[in-house]
């Protein structure tokens, strides 16, 4: 998804290779919240967030994320944990998706669910889901299983997500906001992501104003005025 102009729309959009491209028996849903896009980035990305803003539903999932795992290949952010119980003992669950920069999320922990995302100005966001149907079974069992799956999404965690995540501050978050922690290892690399991109978008800029024959001395000073 592009917002901006169609022009500028540079390649093709991020995707996950070997992922089916069939859609058969998927369900989808899409939303626009008023959010910005670094801080829904940030949503995406924290499962620690799950057993204390979802206990009523977080079945098996305990408050400690141990083991926890979240490394960086090339564009592709991969993040593994297991939400356990104090102790140890016990149910336990376990989670592994992957993120491809800038906001396609592949969750990958029972069966695929993908979360796109899209800013659509500096305060309001585009979210969109697809559920997956659940494997060797019927087509009509699986697309009732994928409904399932976006009914829960829609009426048990999107209303609790969207209570915290607009009352968090501040509104506009960024690397600078935040104090991060070990859980939160993946949100740093996507922020690693996000300023490796910030800066081959300004070193494009550059190089376009000096194609054009922008004056250096211009050039030097907004870049120290910044």
């Amino acid at each position: 998804m592009w917002w901006g102009d169609p022009a500028t729309a540079d390649g093709e959009p991020p995707w996950f290779d070997g992922l089916a491209e069939s859609t058969v028996g998927c369900t989808t849903t899409s939303h626009e919240w008023p959010l910005s896009f670094p801080r829904m980035m940030e949503a995406i990305l924290d499962l620690h967030h799950f057993p204390f803003v979802h206990a009523a539903f977080a079945r098996g999932a305990g408050p400690r994320l141990d083991p926890y795992r979240a490394v960086l290949d090339g564009d592709v952010i991969h993040v593994e944990g297991r939400l356990r119980t104090e102790s140890g003992t016990g149910p336990s669950q376990d989670f592994r998706t992957r993120v491809r920069f800038p906001a396609v999320m592949l969750s990958e922990t029972k069966v695929p669910v993908i979360v796109l995302g899209a800013p659509i100005d500096e305060r309001r966001v585009w979210l969109h889901l697809r559920f997956y149907p659940r494997p060797g079974v019927s087509p009509l069992a699986g697309r009732i299983y994928s409904w399932s799956l976006k009914w829960a999404e829609e009426i048990l965690i999107f209303p609790a997500d969207k209570r915290v995540l607009l009352s968090t501050e501040p509104a506009l978050s960024g690397e600078d906001a935040n104090v991060l922690v070990h859980a939160d290892g993946a949100i740093a690399l996507w922020y690693k992501l996000a300023a490796r991109a910030f800066d081959a978008a300004q070193g494009a800029g550059a190089s376009a104003e000096t194609g054009a024959g922008a004056e250096p001395g211009a050039r030097a000073s907004a870049g120290s005025s910044a």
